[in-house]
């Protein structure tokens, strides 16, 4: 990834490259970028196109950023978030997901016994009725890790907002799993 952007041009038009530990610092990232846009946009193809844009997005910024390693991952996950609410917000992402996207070929790639199969079309039913922002906290929390000021700062909203994203996207969770228990779908 890094290599590519190396043939970005910058703003002004001329050829750019990247400061020398870009690399070094930026590659680690990546990974956790990925996961925060499939989480919130639940579709890999468009977390791929996210994180490039995400990625040379921060490429370009980086001489401007200052801060140790830890805010460098908060810095990225910001520019990751921000680019998967602007693709949820156009137009084109709403009629393609109206069009059924591609939660079939999701499921399918799961299989690899019935019992998994269940319970992975129970949880994906269920983070389907959270809102994208509920995911991504929920995400940044329990799968990144991140202290709760952390996902706050990275999500650019207060410490009290991530605590109640959290708190209901919690409750939808549960709710949504125990309806499928109770319907015998579990």
């Amino acid at each position: 990834m890094v290599q590519l952007l190396n043939g970005a041009r910058s703003a002004d038009g001329s050829e750019a490259t990247a400061p020398d530990d870009f690399d070094v610092r930026f590659r680690p990232l990546l990974v956790d970028g990925f996961r925060l846009a499939r989480a919130v946009l639940r579709d890999t193809s468009e977390a791929e196109d996210v994180l490039q844009e995400a990625a040379l997005n921060a490429w370009r910024t980086y001489p401007r950023f200052r801060g140790d390693d830890r805010m460098m991952r908060a810095w990225f996950l910001t520019i990751v978030s921000n680019r998967c609410r602007s693709r949820l917000r156009s137009s084109w992402w709403r009629r393609g997901k109206a069009m059924g996207g591609d939660a079939m070929v999701d499921r399918l790639e799961a299989r690899r016994h019935e019992a998994s199969i269940e319970l992975r079309a129970d949880l994906e039913s269920a983070v389907a009725q959270l809102t994208w922002d509920q995911r991504a906290a929920l995400y940044l929390y329990y799968e990144l890790d991140l202290p709760q000021h952390e996902v706050a700062r990275v999500l650019g909203v207060r410490l009290g907002t991530v605590k109640s994203r959290l708190n209901r996207g919690v409750k939808v969770l549960r709710t949504a799993l125990e309806e499928d228990t109770r319907h015998g779908t579990a």
